[in-house]
Order: C-alpha cells, then sequence, then structure tokens
C-alpha cells in the first residue's frame, strides 16, 4: 500500500519509504502486456503464427501463391511439433464448419444392370472398410480457409479460364476470369462470405479438389465409396430416398426442373447453387449428395471397369486400363499436344435434367478431364 501523499507546504519533501506493494503492482502489470503482447498480438510461444485465418473473412480477396509470408506456409513446411500443432488447430476448425459422419462400410451391390448406360454395367457386389465423409458439400468458406493458409491458385486461376454454361448458347463456354470465386450469382467477385461463403466451392479442378483434401489431411472418395454414400443404405434405388425422384411432389435435391436447356422453372427455388444443407438431409445425414454440383471422386475413370473391378475397396482402374481426354489437347499445354486423364465425376448439379442422362441418379457416371473446372462441379472429403 503506498503512502499517502505529503501536505504542500515550502520544504523539501521528505524521502518516503520503499513499498514492496508497489514494486508487485508493476511487476504484475509488465507480466500482463506481455502475455497481452504474445497471444493478442498474434506472435505465437514459438515465434510463429497460426496458419488458420479468421472463420468469416470479410470477402474474396486472394494470397497468391507468389507469397513470402512465413506465417502461411503449408504445414509440410514447419517443424515437426509445429506442423502437428497446426494440423490440430486446423483440424478442430475444420470439424467445427464441415462436420462428418462415420459410414460403417460392407458389402453392397454397385451399378444397375437395368441402366441404358453401358459404363454402370454389370451391377457388381463391392465390400467397403469404414470410412468418415463430408457431411456437406465444400463451400466457398471452407475453401477460402485452404487458400489463406497456403497461397494455392487454381487451375482456373492459372489458365484464365473456366466452363460456365451459356444460356443463350445452350452450350458450355470458356468464361475469361471465372474462377471460384465467382458463379452465376456473383460473376464480380466482389460480395463477402458472409453471404456466399455457405455455397458449394465450384470453378474447382480434380488437382485442386487434391491439394485441398491433402491440406484438410483428407481426401477424395473413391468411386465406391461415393455410390456406397448415395445410395443411404437403400437396395437397388435410384435416389437417396427411393425410387421415385418427386416422392408426393416433394423436391429433395437442387436440380433442372423443366426440359434441358430450354427452360427451368426453378420449382425447387433455385436456378443456380443452393447454400449447402438446403434440402432435407438423407438416411446417412448427408446434405445435396445428388444435385447442387456434381462431385469430383478419386478414380481415373473407364468405361468398362465394372467389368473387372475388384471386390474389396476397389481403387479405380489402373494408368494402362484408364482412359485419357483423347479428344482434346490438354487445355493447359496445347501446343504439346499431351492428353490427360478422365477422373470419375458423381451426382449430378443444378444443370442435371431428366432428359439430359438424368446425372443425379446414384448409379450414374460422368467423366472430366482432372485439369479442367465448371460452374458446377465441386467435392466433397472422406477419410
Amino acid at each position: 500500500m503506498s503512502s499517502p501523499k505529503s501536505p504542500k507546504n515550502d520544504s523539501p519533501p521528505k524521502k518516503q519509504p520503499f513499498s514492496w506493494g508497489v514494486l508487485s503492482l508493476w511487476g504484475l502489470f509488465f507480466v500482463a502486456a506481455i502475455l497481452f503482447f504474445l497471444f493478442r498480438g498474434g506472435v505465437g510461444l514459438r515465434g510463429g503464427k497460426s496458419d488458420l485465418p479468421e472463420l468469416s473473412p470479410p470477402d474474396f480477396s486472394l494470397r497468391r501463391s507468389d507469397s513470402t509470408d512465413k506465417t502461411n506456409r503449408p504445414a509440410a513446411e514447419h517443424s515437426g511439433e509445429e506442423a502437428q500443432t497446426i494440423q490440430k488447430l486446423r483440424e478442430e476448425t475444420l470439424a467445427k464448419i464441415a462436420p462428418m459422419v462415420r459410414l460403417p462400410g460392407g458389402v453392397y451391390l454397385m451399378g444397375d444392370d437395368l441402366s441404358g448406360n453401358a459404363d454402370q454395367r454389370p451391377a457388381h457386389e463391392v465390400r467397403l472398410a469404414p470410412f468418415e465423409i463430408d457431411v456437406y458439400e465444400v463451400t466457398n468458406r471452407q475453401f477460402r480457409l485452404f487458400v489463406d493458409a497456403t497461397g494455392h491458385m487454381t487451375s482456373a486461376e492459372r489458365r484464365g479460364w473456366s466452363y460456365v454454361f451459356d444460356s443463350q448458347e445452350k452450350s458450355w463456354v470458356k468464361m475469361p476470369g471465372a474462377n471460384w470465386t465467382t458463379t452465376a450469382q456473383n460473376p464480380d467477385h466482389t460480395v463477402s462470405l458472409d453471404r456466399w461463403g455457405d455455397l458449394p466451392v465450384v470453378h474447382v479442378s480434380y488437382i485442386d479438389a487434391i491439394a485441398f483434401c491433402g491440406w484438410a489431411g483428407k481426401r477424395l472418395p473413391s468411386e465406391a465409396e461415393w455410390e456406397y454414400a448415395a445410395r443411404s443404405g437403400l437396395i437397388d434405388a435410384e435416389f437417396p430416398w427411393g425410387n421415385r425422384r418427386e416422392p408426393e411432389g416433394r423436391l429433395l435435391a437442387n436440380y433442372w426442373q423443366g426440359w434441358f436447356p430450354e427452360k427451368n422453372t426453378g420449382t425447387d427455388g433455385f436456378l443456380f447453387l443452393a447454400p449447402v444443407g438446403s434440402f432435407p438431409k438423407d438416411n446417412y445425414g448427408l446434405f445435396d449428395i445428388i444435385g447442387n454440383v456434381s462431385e469430383w471422386c478419386n478414380d481415373r475413370f473407364g468405361s468398362t471397369y465394372y467389368r473387372y473391378s475388384v471386390r474389396d475397396n476397389p481403387p479405380g482402374p489402373g494408368e494402362s486400363e484408364s482412359e485419357t481426354a483423347w479428344v482434346q489437347a490438354d487445355p493447359e499445354r496445347p501446343e504439346t499436344g499431351e492428353t490427360v486423364f478422365l477422373r470419375v465425376v458423381r451426382g449430378g448439379s443444378f444443370l442435371s435434367a431428366e432428359n439430359s442422362d438424368a446425372a443425379y441418379k446414384v448409379s450414374a457416371r460422368s467423366k472430366q478431364p482432372e485439369n479442367l473446372s465448371y460452374e458446377d462441379l465441386g467435392f466433397r472429403c472422406v477419410k
């Protein structure tokens, strides 16, 4: 406790006795200031920031791959203990905004003997190990965390264009400047994640999806895992909820209503992308497993693969058995004349219609070159 003030007079002030109380108060203040600097000022105990950004960044501005910010390095570039700490923080954050469910695996019948598409035949027995899968498709919010943490530039950004469906031309066109920060609702790159963060990320290639999965400590599903999840425990059903596309008139997914590509009535309330979780979940607790956006799978595509697929955890055809996009040159290196592999795409999207292959059926198979991107193509992860 400090001494009381001396009364004002003309004589020199008397020397005050030393007070340990004053020293203690100043010491506590000094320690508190150091702790505030360490933890609120952003400097960690090891001298580096976490590579996780805020969960709700204000806009879509990107950090480019030439960033020199050392605190923004991928976990692989950190020391062993530091990398483990960062990965744990990342997984805890993703667990909050990207929940997963565990599926038991087991035996199911993959494919459809009644399909008019030969690549869905024959139906064959598959046995899977248990796995976890994202409840939702990967969103802009999640992908923003990845971009901020790694400086990743997508295939579309490097190339300078991505595919968009032109409703006037009724065909896919190369749209200059289209990339993951743009959608049909947001063509100008300027809106905030507060409004668009829960839309599924699109304009991402297979290469981009693989990069995200590596950062998140996950992977893309095999085609067999994806179909197992989409079937939602039902036997010989066309949709996750049964065999009727619109049971009792209910619209249970975001797909094209009307005659494609002439007219989309938008009866489900969405002409384009819908925020994830806008439609009812399936028996496994998954949202939008069909419709909204098509989803990359890890497998290379082989139109005859079902004839010789292994029974246990099929990984897709090997390199020599896969099909390449031989009909076109590699779009990123057209001068080389080289080709790229086709990768499996599943689930259909908001552009899928009954009169156009009905890609939203659980057995329907599609494929795309692994380095191309589209306005209706995204992904979800497993582990």
